[in-house]
């Protein structure tokens, strides 16, 4: 792992904030995908990182039937 020490945020804005929080969320329509659960979620904040859990085999959705 590189460290950069930086005072300009902007040099690392693919990193998610110091205060995020992981949170997991389910019984989703097997309908909704990323863009759709991302547009949800933004109007609370930014989004740094988005999965939806997918079947290995078929790459369905694992959401709620």
């Amino acid at each position: 792992m590189e460290l950069m020490e930086t005072n300009s945020p902007d040099l690392v804005k693919d990193q998610p904030d110091a205060d995020n929080i992981k949170m997991f969320v389910g019984q989703i329509p097997k309908t909704w995908d990323e863009t759709r659960l991302r547009q949800m979620f933004e109007q609370f904040g930014p989004v740094h990182t988005l999965n939806v859990l997918r079947d290995k085999v078929t790459s369905i959705s694992r959401g709620e039937s």
